[in-house]
């Protein structure tokens, strides 16, 4: 890095003023210094990526739409510029949509798929400005929309909704960032649930179900049908941090104060005079205010004053007064008692049962009780002088309190927080309160002592308020609890009712549920439902789909999720249902070559739409403003167009046609990598229009973006991640950032993890009887004051348990311990504490690791105390070099290591990888230096992996994600464990492969060969983005001799530049194609054959050499898959050539043989004087081929199929006749066509065997005998 690169981040200045200085570069200034990025760099290539660029974005815009493209291409000349015209079928755009689609550069190329939308009744579920709110799609979306008509724009405001992830479904707040109406014919449905919840939607509007893999899919609501399960929130995200203090003041309101009567306290006397004189209170000893004129006084509501001395009254704020304020009192002066209550409290469980009981009650009644905690009685208020804070601790409030002053509060309270009548609602804190809060809020609306109790019957609560019930249902979905409307027997307002009970595992997701519950609630689980055991999510039975009215216009929201592929949100009319939103634009697109237009020819691009459904077509006139960047509409009018619907962009721009074979090779590569599309062409030296058509009619798979793959991450995006995460534990990061992480493989990765941050531990062989320790002895020695019964008992199972154990680790013996100490303490009714324990772990331990105290480094001390370690670690070494090395050498290492795992001070055995080699070669070393004995690298391999295969991964927690953010060192432990562990590929649905069927249905379109052949790869991961390439070859035919093409493509875009840069034809010419039977001079370079060589790279970030996305970078693991790839597809070349040369050979042979064999038949005849011998079927038998023979006696005609070749032949055998043939016998059939008759016959021949074809026909018959099936070659047919 330069000085000055360095630099940047050190002074902030410099950085400012470089950005400064690249804002005030305008479009025009950046596009004519960056144009050889972009394609741009001559008017020849500028004409080339004009025309990729409009045919790239028609493709994209047909398939999103499911619409078979139909392009259509055409250049002219326009006096001094050329006129490019570029039409399409697509779905066509609005006028809102135009400038962002045409206009603005780097905005984006692919056309809004509007297909997806809810009416403007729904009710969405979103959290704005901290606060969760409950909100129609229709009024949120027309905040952002303009009155009429359809558009979409961008969401300002810092806005987000639910959202769950589809890997892991897990629900957390995401932005959203776009806002959505459009015109709709399409129908809308209303779907209901079990639980009574509802959602409508258009038809094509996807929800969510789960596949039997139990992976996320989507489903459109048209297709639903009873019976069916969607996905739906089981738990919501809280809205926010559990709220630590609450201020009365401000959550009441002015305008519920006003006319209270009730006064702050607390101020000191300087601050009450600086106020108007009518909101001071005299007259007692501690000054009050009157907080609605305080705060309506002109001249202190200008300074803030009232929300600083209500804060100032609280605990916790900074701005409050000198004085050491504690709770300052709010105070009911109407009455004789002084209740005083703190203007700011901590939000307990009592007071927010308080304000359920208020809720459901809708008035005070016995609600007051639950406030009285919060509340002090004042008997005498001059008790405290001001400077302590005003505040004089008084005795609680009793029951024979002023209850009148009581209820007035807590009247004023429970309306300023939960309203009254039709405005009651759910207090804005308890969205973000802690489980205890909602907890006690649920049991004050419920009528409960305490709601994660299991009950037998349900709680239910019932409104006539939509909102409230689903605030309440929003709530219990917080705390992971379903809630719905009762069943049709409960009462008659049970539309208005919402219901909580046993069949909704309410009390299982407090963990209280009994067992019996658990499995009942398991049972009922199917394979599918399981796998969402654990997450945020639950299936929900739909029970019925009703096809409602659309209205005029229907809305969307875009949610792209953490990932930015989720794309889901949350309705919440009856309680949450996940729903799918709209997908935004993305790529750069034709709005370069809009600017590349305007700027060489000053003329706007001209722009012809029609959007799907409408009668009229309109055209519009575009320039693009390049000192702003922003599209502007010149000219707009309705037209006539004969195509039902699509676009058509016109640009007159500088260029030459110099690049004509590159146009040309352009339009030719698209059409083999879509081979769905139809596209036609027409340029001024063509004599008629090039016409490339479609070859089927399946569009590719649609795409989605997918999280980064495990194995492609690199340290610093994982460092980052680790630091933006929400998650608190590995398993969560792991399963919610990456794809193809589910539980299973979190768990594997978790253990790598845990192997390298904490070392795996040794599990050693348990003491025999004979053996010199005795564990039971060592326990009870370290156990005191149990009595012996106990004592006994305890050490006696805990060495039982061990010895049972082939070998045993550290946390087994734990385990033993804590299990064995709970099991002895119930049945001698005696306590093990935690120091018993430890001490009895450590005993026990001991003496499963008792090293004897002799120095393990002089072999022969005769040390005869105890050893565990070094015969276990002998036997291990014996194993594997034995064979090798004398007994004293394995004695010695043995003991040597044994020594230094001791000597680690890791009581509990625990050691890395890199430890271990350490220490064997350390051991090693000493035994070479002390016995001249030879212990070579592969010896210390050996011992390493046995020593290894007797380590487990501890049972220990890993490390919090903040944890392992903060240390380079552990998150580089976690990228290796990630590396390491086995993971599936990343789903293929993310790309777009053109798959090895379609790749050579494309050649064959475009392409008159002989040979075809394709091969696609799985997919593999780069730099955190999966790939996949395929490879095709075309061979002989019409192909040209020559330099064998290279057709590169990535994501089905044709490279027609820059070859030489390209790492695909870098590995083309690494491949030696001699050993596939091409031509390659020197043996190195591009093969110079009759044939065709393709390959095409699909990815989510194809890694370009430059913006102008002409060359593939050279990255080692995409240029494997393309070596592995060609060579697949070109494995099927091989054998074909070597096939077609064992053909030419034996072809070859035959012609000898057919012009000796008649000579060979003369000169034998001549010789023996004899006939000349029959050599009609000489030729068949020696060559080994398959015989077919005609024969005819009379009317009467035989076919005979002889097999002289060592395998099973099965011909296709067709005689074309003049005549009906008749009495034909079985195993054929005669059809008639065009006045000649076909007799087929498909024989299966075995090798020596024959099969025999009689039928009849009249002696002046014509025929003529086919043969296919088999080669010509092995083919001998005699007529």
């Amino acid at each position: 890095m330069s000085g000055f690169q360095s630099s940047l981040g050190e002074d902030e200045g410099i950085a400012e003023e470089l950005a400064e200085s690249q804002r005030a570069i305008s479009i025009a200034e950046f596009f004519e210094k960056n144009k050889h990025m972009l394609g741009f760099d001559s008017g020849a290539r500028g004409l080339v990526t004009a025309i990729k660029e409009a045919v790239d974005n028609s493709l994209d815009a047909t398939e999103e739409a499911n619409i078979l493209p139909d392009i259509y291409v055409e250049i002219a000349e326009a006096g001094d510029y050329y006129k490019l015209i570029v039409e399409d079928n697509g779905p066509g755009i609005t006028k809102e949509q135009l400038p962002k689609v045409f206009g603005k550069l780097l905005y984006g190329s692919r056309f809004h798929k509007r297909e997806q939308s809810l009416p403007p009744d729904q009710t969405l579920l979103v959290r704005e400005d901290g606060e969760a709110k409950l909100l129609s799609i229709g009024d949120l979306c027309d905040r952002y929309l303009p009155d009429e008509g359809a558009s979409t724009q961008p969401v300002t405001d810092q806005l987000e909704a639910p959202a769950f992830t589809r890997d892991s479904h897990q629900t957390g707040w995401e932005p959203v960032t776009h806002a959505i109406r459009h015109e709709t014919a399409a129908d809308t449905y209303a779907v209901t649930t079990e639980l009574g919840r509802t959602v409508e939607v258009t038809g094509n509007h996807s929800l969510f179900a789960l596949t039997d893999a139990g992976e996320t899919t989507e489903v459109d609501a048209g297709e639903i049908k009873p019976g069916d399960e969607i996905l739906a929130p089981a738990r919501l995200p809280r809205a926010g941090d559990p709220v630590e203090q609450l201020n009365l003041l401000t959550q009441v309101g002015q305008e519920r104060l006003s006319g209270s009567g009730l006064m702050v306290f607390g101020f000191d006397e300087s601050t009450v005079d600086s106020l108007p004189s009518t909101t001071a209170v005299e007259g007692g000893a501690v000054p009050a205010v009157d907080i609605v004129q305080a705060g309506l006084a002109g001249e202190v509501a200008e300074q803030e004053c009232l929300i600083g001395f209500s804060r100032r009254a609280g605990p916790s704020d900074s701005l409050k007064l000198e004085q050491e304020s504690n709770h300052e009192p709010v105070v009911d002066e109407t009455t004789t008692t002084d209740i005083r209550l703190p203007v700011e409290i901590e939000p307990s469980g009592s007071f927010a049962r308080f304000l359920g009981q208020f809720l459901v009650s809708e008035g005070v009644g016995s609600a007051v009780d639950a406030l009285k905690e919060h509340v002090t009685l004042q008997s005498d208020p001059t008790a405290r002088p001001i400077a302590d804070g005003g505040v004089m601790p008084g005795d609680a409030v009793s029951p024979g309190g002023d209850v009148n002053a009581l209820t007035r509060i807590a009247s004023i309270l429970g309306v300023g927080l939960c309203g009254t009548g039709a405005e009651r609602r759910v207090p804005q804190y308890l969205f973000c309160a802690s489980e205890k809060s909602q907890q006690a809020f649920l049991a004050g609306l419920h009528g409960v002592e305490d709601v994660t109790e299991p009950s037998e019957s349900r709680l239910t609560f019932g409104t006539s308020i939509d909102t409230l019930r689903s605030q309440v249902s929003i709530l219990w979905s917080m705390l992971g609890v379903t809630a719905g409307s009762p069943d049709a027997e409960s009462p008659s307002d049970a539309d208005h009712r919402i219901a909580v009970g046993p069949s909704r595992c309410r009390s299982d997701a407090f963990g209280h549920s009994s067992p019996s519950a658990r499995r009942d609630a398991n049972e009922q689980l199917d394979e599918t439902n399981q796998a969402l055991k654990g997450t945020d999510m639950r299936l929900l039975e739909v029970e019925s789909v009703e096809q409602t009215a659309p209205p005029e216009y229907v809305y969307d929201i875009s949610v792209p999720g953490a990932n930015g592929d989720d794309e889901n949100f949350v309705v919440a009319n009856d309680g949450p249902i996940s729903v799918k939103n709209s997908r935004g634009q993305q790529g750069i697109g034709i709005s370069a070559a809009v600017l590349y237009s305007q700027l060489t020819s000053g003329k706007p691009a001209k722009i012809t739409s029609r959007p799907k459904g409408t009668e009229t077509a309109q055209y519009f006139e575009l320039i693009i403003d390049t000192d702003t960047n922003e599209p502007e509409i010149k000219a707009e009018s309705e037209t006539t167009w004969d195509r039902p619907h699509g676009t058509r962009i016109e640009l007159e721009m500088e260029a030459n046609m110099r690049a004509r074979q590159q146009l040309h090779d352009y339009i030719q590569h698209t059409a083999v990598v879509n081979p769905h599309a139809r596209i036609e062409l027409r340029e001024p030296k063509l004599s008629e229009p090039k016409k490339f058509e479609r070859a089927t009619d399946q569009l590719p798979d649609e795409t989605s973006e997918i999280r980064p793959h495990p194995h492609g991450v690199e340290l610093g995006t994982l460092i980052k991640m680790l630091e933006s995460s929400d998650s608190y534990s590995l398993s969560g990061f792991l399963q919610s950032e990456f794809t193809r992480v589910g539980t299973k493989t979190a768990d594997s990765v978790s253990d790598a993890f845990r192997d390298r941050y904490f070392g795996r531990e040794f599990s050693w062989t348990p003491p025999a009887a004979h053996d010199p320790v005795d564990i039971a002895a060592a326990v009870t020695e370290a156990v005191s004051n149990k009595g012996a019964a106990a004592t006994e008992d305890f050490a006696d199972t805990v060495a039982n348990q061990i010895s049972n154990h082939d070998r045993i680790a550290h946390h087994q013996v734990v385990e033993i311990v804590e299990e064995t100490a709970k099991e002895v303490a119930a049945s001698h009714d005696r306590t093990f504490g935690a120091t018993v324990r430890e001490n009895a772990i450590a005993a026990a331990w001991g003496q499963v690791t008792a090293f004897g105290s002799g120095d393990a480094d002089s072999p022969d001390s005769g040390e005869e105390t105890p050893d565990q370690i070094s015969p276990d670690v002998y036997n291990l070494i014996d194993q594997v070099t034995g064979k090798r090395k004398d007994d004293a050498t394995v004695t010695a290492l043995a003991k040597a290591l044994a020594r230094r795992l001791v000597d680690r001070g890791e009581t509990r055995g625990r050691i890395t990888q890199e430890q271990l080699e350490r220490i064997a070669d350390d051991a090693a070393e000493f035994v070479i230096d002390q016995r001249d004995a030879t212990i070579g690298d592969t010896a210390r391999e050996k011992i390493v992996t046995a020593l290894a295969e007797v380590t487990t991964t501890v049972p220990d927690d890993p490390p919090a994600v903040t944890e392992i953010a903060e240390s380079r060192d552990t998150a580089s432990e976690l990228l290796e464990a990630m590396q390491e562990t086995d993971i599936l590929s990343p789903p293929t649905d993310c790309l777009a492969p053109i798959t090895a069927d379609l790749l050579e249905a494309g050649l064959r379109k475009e392409f008159d060969a002989d040979f075809f052949a394709a091969a696609t790869r799985d997919a593999e991961v780069h730099g955190g983005d999966p790939f996949i390439v395929e490879a095709g070859v075309a061979y002989g035919g019409e192909i040209e001799s020559g330099s064998v093409e290279v057709m590169r493509f990535a994501n089905r875009v044709p490279l027609v530049y820059q070859r030489g840069a390209c790492a695909t034809t870098d590995v083309v010419k690494q491949i030696g194609w001699r050993n596939y039977g091409l031509d390659q001079p020197g043996g190195a370079g591009i093969p110079s054959d009759q044939a065709v060589i393709m390959v095409h790279i699909a990815s989510t970030n194809v890694p370009f050499t430059s913006e102008s996305k002409d060359a593939v970078a050279n990255v080692p693991e995409i240029e494997d898959e393309i070596e592995l790839a060609i060579r697949e597809a070109s494995r099927e070349l091989k054998s074909y050539l070597n096939k077609r040369r064992s053909l030419k050979k034996r072809r070859k042979k035959q012609d000898v043989l057919g012009r000796i064999l008649p000579v060979m038949a003369d000169k034998v005849s001549e010789v023996t004087e004899r006939n000349r011998p029959e050599i009609d079927g000489a030729m068949a038998r020696i060559m080994n081929n398959l015989s077919v023979k005609r024969a005819r006696e009379g009317d009467e005609i035989s076919l005979s199929v002889h097999n002289y070749s060592d395998t099973t032949e099965s011909p296709e055998v067709t005689e074309i006749l003049d005549t009906e043939p008749t009495e034909v016998s079985d195993g054929a059939t005669a059809v008639e066509m065009d006045g000649e008759w076909f007799l087929n016959w498909e024989p299966t021949v075995s090798s020596g065997e024959t099969a025999e074809l009689t039928y009849s026909v009249p002696d002046a018959s014509d025929f003529e005998l086919m043969v296919e099936g088999v080669e010509d070659e092995k083919l001998t047919v005699e007529t």
